[in-house]
C-alpha cells in the first residue's frame, strides 16, 4: 500500500470516531461546545476580539458521514480564532529586520513552520504560537503549525484555538479535509477561498479526553509509517549503491571469471586497427587523429591480465554528435524521423519515444545526414544532463539526434557495445569524464573529452560474460526498486 494512501485512511478512521473507542465516562462535547462560547463572549466583552457574524445552522445534506454518540458537527468559526492574513507595505519588507514574515506556503515544512528570509517592520496581522497556518489562495488547503508569532500575508489565514481543543487535533482535522476547501475554491487567475469558507467549514468534535486518545494515536501510527518510509528510503539508496558497485566490480574484472583460452584484447585491438586502415583505404571513414598514448596516471586501477587501457576513439569508427536542424522549433512537424534530445536518455539506459519531436527528412536531409543513428550507436548526452547513456535499437529507427547528444559508433563485431554502455555509466569513467569540463554556467563533454575516454577493454568473449551477469542483476534490483515503490 502507499503509504501516502495509508495516511489519508487513518485521518479519515480519526475523523469518523473509528480510530479509537469511545469512552462514555468523557465528557460530551456539547459541554466543551459551551465552555468555548462562553470563553468567547467573554473575549468580546473585554474587547479582544469582534463579535463574530453569525454562522449558519448545519443542514443535514452537509453532514459527510455518521459521528459517533457525544461528538457534534460543528463550523470551525464556531471553535477557533479565524485571522486572514493581510501583506505589509512592500518598503517594510526587508531580510533581517523586525517580524518574521510569510506570504504564503513557501516555507512550510512537515508539520511545522520553517524559517522565512524576509521579515517586516510594520506587521499587519500576525499568527501567534501553536496557531495553525492554513495556504487560502494557490494552493488551497495545505497547513502547518508556527512555532512563534510571524507576520502572515494574504495567502495565509491563522486558526487560533478556543477551550483547550488540542492544536494537533485542529491540525489532523483540517489536512483530513483538505479536499473540501479546495472544492470550495474559486477564482481565475488562481484558486482562493474566503473568509466565509473557512469559517463555515463543517468539522467533527469530539469529546475532550477522546481527542487526545486521537491525536496519541495518529502520532504513534504516523510515526510507524515515517519508520517505513525511512527504511524504504534507506533501502533504494543501498540498491543504487548496488547497482554502482556492479559496475565497478564489472570494470575492474571481478564480476566474472577469467578464462585464460580467451583471445586476449591485445588481438582484439590489433584487428580493429586493420579494419580501421582498410576502411580508410577504400575512403569509407576519414582518416582519424592520432591519439596520444595512455600515461600511468590515466589507469585508475588495476585490470586483469589479457586486458588492455584504450581511448575510446581507438575502438571506434566515428564519434561525432547530433545536428539539430534549422529553424528551432519551427522544424518539428506532425511526421519525419525521431529527433532524440538529452530527455529522451532514460535513466535505464533507455531510449522514451513517449515525447520525442520529429522532423522532415525530406526537408532537412542534406543538413542531418552526418548524425542519421544507426543500429547499435552508442548515445552518450554531453550538454544538460551529461553522461547519460542508450543505445540505439531498430525500433528508435529512423532517428536524429541534436547538438547535445553524441553518438559513438564502434567496431560492433569486436566490441560489445552493451558492454560500453555499462561501463561508461559506472562512476570511474563518469568523474572522469566530467572531470575534463570546463567550468562553465553550463558544463559540456566535448568530443575530445569523448573520443580520448580511457577505458579497460576485456577480451569479447568475457565482455559478452559481464553484460550477461550485470543484465542479471539490474534486472534483478530494477524489479525490487519497483516494488519498494509502489508498496510498503
Amino acid at each position: 500500500m502507499d503509504t501516502q494512501r495509508l495516511r489519508d485512511k487513518i485521518l479519515q478512521l480519526a475523523i469518523q470516531g473509528k480510530l479509537v473507542e469511545q469512552d462514555k465516562n468523557d465528557e460530551p462535547a456539547s459541554e466543551l461546545l459551551q465552555r468555548i462560547k462562553e470563553e468567547r463572549d467573554k473575549l468580546i466583552r473585554e474587547g479582544k476580539i469582534r463579535k463574530p457574524k453569525k454562522l449558519p445552522p448545519i443542514k443535514e445534506e452537509e453532514k459527510p458521514f455518521a459521528i459517533p454518540e457525544g461528538w457534534e458537527w460543528v463550523r470551525l468559526g464556531e471553535i477557533a480564532l479565524i485571522k486572514m492574513g493581510q501583506s505589509p507595505k512592500g518598503d517594510t519588507v526587508n531580510d533581517n529586520e523586525g517580524m518574521e514574515f510569510h506570504q504564503g506556503k513557501v516555507y512550510f515544512g512537515e508539520k511545522y513552520l520553517n524559517k522565512s528570509d524576509k521579515y517586516t517592520t510594520n506587521p499587519k496581522k500576525v499568527a501567534q504560537s501553536g496557531d495553525i497556518l492554513l495556504s487560502v489562495r494557490a494552493p488551497v488547503g495545505t497547513i502547518n503549525i508556527t512555532d512563534r508569532e510571524v507576520c502572515i500575508g494574504r495567502g495565509l489565514c491563522a486558526i487560533s484555538g478556543l477551550g483547550n481543543i488540542i492544536k494537533t487535533y485542529y491540525f489532523y482535522t483540517i489536512l483530513a479535509l483538505e479536499e473540501y476547501l479546495i472544492k470550495k475554491a474559486t477564482g481565475t487567475t488562481f484558486l482562493a477561498v474566503t473568509a466565509s469558507t473557512v469559517n463555515e467549514m463543517i468539522i467533527p468534535l469530539p469529546p475532550l479526553a477522546e481527542q487526545k486518545r486521537i491525536v496519541e494515536k495518529v502520532d504513534k501510527l504516523f510515526a510507524l509509517i515515517d519508520e517505513l518510509d525511512s527504511n524504504k528510503e534507506d533501502l533504494l539508496e543501498v540498491i543504487n549503491l548496488t547497482r554502482n558497485q556492479v559496475l565497478q566490480e564489472a570494470i575492474q574484472g571481478k564480476l566474472v571469471e577469467q578464462n585464460p583460452e580467451d583471445e586476449p584484447a591485445s588481438v582484439l585491438i590489433q584487428r580493429i586497427k586493420e579494419e580501421r586502415d582498410k576502411l580508410v583505404r577504400e575512403g569509407k571513414i576519414r582518416k582519424p587523429k592520432k591519439l596520444p598514448p595512455i600515461k600511468e596516471e590515466e589507469k585508475p586501477f588495476a585490470i586483469p591480465e589479457g586486458w588492455e587501457w584504450v581511448r575510446l576513439g581507438e575502438i571506434s569508427k566515428n564519434i561525432s554528435k547530433g545536428t539539430t536542424p534549422k529553424g528551432g522549433r519551427n522544424a518539428y512537424k506532425d511526421k519525419g524521423i525521431y529527433f532524440l534530445r538529452v530527455e529522451n536518455l532514460t535513466r535505464d539506459y533507455n531510449i522514451d519515444l513517449s515525447n520525442v519531436k520529429l522532423v522532415d527528412i525530406d526537408v532537412h536531409e542534406n543538413q542531418l545526414q552526418r548524425s542519421i543513428g544507426k543500429e547499435n550507436d552508442l548515445l552518450i548526452s554531453i550538454a544538460g544532463t551529461l553522461g547519460r547513456v542508450a543505445i540505439i535499437k531498430k525500433e528508435h529507427l529512423p532517428c536524429n539526434m541534436n547538438q547535445a547528444i553524441c553518438f559513438v559508433r564502434v567496431f560492433y563485431e569486436k566490441v560489445n557495445v552493451d558492454y560500453l554502455k555499462y561501463i561508461i555509466s559506472s562512476l570511474n569513467i563518469q568523474k572522469s569524464m566530467i572531470s575534463k569540463t570546463k567550468t562553465t554556467a553550463q558544463p559540456n563533454l566535448t568530443l575530445g573529452i569523448i573520443t580520448n575516454l580511457v577505458i579497460p577493454l576485456p577480451p569479447l568473449a568475457e565482455q559478452k560474460r559481464i553484460v550477461e551477469k550485470v543484465d542479471m542483476i539490474m534486472e534483478m534490483l530494477d524489479k525490487l526498486e519497483k516494488e519498494l515503490i509502489i508498496n510498503i
